[in-house]
């Protein structure tokens, strides 16, 4: 709805008189709020989150557990670094080609709800496994890309300043579109139109500058907002899969009292490493 229309918006500062009018976004300043100690996620059930996996099959290990080989010793069967597959609408089943794509060194290996036979795979979803037909070449990726149903999701929120300069070669074409980018942005409407987006005020309208040679020979005037955004984080942090082994150091304090006396004759303190599989 802008006038006159931009031949671009974007990041990309005009170079030629063919880009022009153009609108040239970046952001100044940014800062993340709320990223210290306490920070939580919360766990997302009942959707699909699309997800990737690449394993090589030279070396098929997890950089964090590099003793546990998610390959089979008859290479018949792999573990995908996560368990809890769904369906592409986000229901549970038996997974065909369209909830779950495997290429093995580049080609596609057929997912089938039986017995595989020749080329193709079987999927379990609630293990993440594959079982294939015929084993594994000992090199070359296994490239799956699938869909959880729980994953765990955490909230940033970021606050800033996005600059908008708007570039033209005509002084009233440049007049006309900063008024419009200006109205645009700063109507209620602005933060619904992009998710999770806060807030957004107009802070600041710069001078019109002369043409500049490097741009096309573009006249240009900065426009500032401040914003306030919560980026939504989704990462599959436990999603079922791989056990993970947790280190935990236990710290016990004592003190050795005396009952007749009620005096302290020793403070005792250790420290002893433990370790667990949730």
């Amino acid at each position: 709805s802008l006038a006159p229309t931009p031949q671009q918006i974007g990041d990309l500062e005009p170079t030629a008189p063919g880009d022009l009018p153009a609108v040239v976004l970046s952001l100044e300043e940014m800062s993340r709020k709320g990223s210290g100690l306490g920070r939580r996620s919360n766990t997302i059930e009942g959707g699909a989150l699309p997800w990737s996996s690449a394993i090589d099959l030279a070396d098929p290990v997890l950089p964090t557990e590099p003793d546990f080989s998610l390959l089979s010793e008859d290479r018949l069967v792999l573990i995908l670094p996560h368990g809890g597959l769904v369906k592409l609408d986000g229901t549970a089943g038996q997974l065909a080609t369209a909830d779950l794509t495997i290429t093995v060194a580049g080609v596609p290996r057929p997912v089938v709800v039986d017995t595989p036979t020749g080329d193709q795979v079987r999927a379990d979803a609630l293990t993440g496994t594959l079982t294939f037909a015929t084993p594994l070449p000992g090199t070359g990726l296994v490239e799956a890309h699938y869909f959880l149903g729980s994953w765990e999701q955490r909230l940033v929120r970021l606050s800033g300043r996005l600059r908008v300069d708007v570039c033209a070669g005509v002084l009233n074409d440049l007049r006309s579109l900063s008024n419009a980018v200006m109205a645009a942005l700063a109507e209620e409407e602005a933060t619904g139109g992009i998710d999770q987006l806060l807030t957004i005020d107009a802070s600041g309208i710069g001078a019109i500058l002369p043409p500049a040679s490097e741009f096309a020979n573009a006249r240009r005037q900065s426009l500032r907002f401040s914003f306030t955004y919560e980026h939504q984080i989704n990462r599959p942090e436990s999603s079922g899969g791989i056990i993970q082994r947790v280190p935990l150091v236990a710290h016990v304090s004592a003190l050795l009292v005396d009952k007749k006396t009620g005096t302290i004759e020793e403070a005792v303190e250790t420290e002893s490493d433990l370790e667990t599989s949730p």
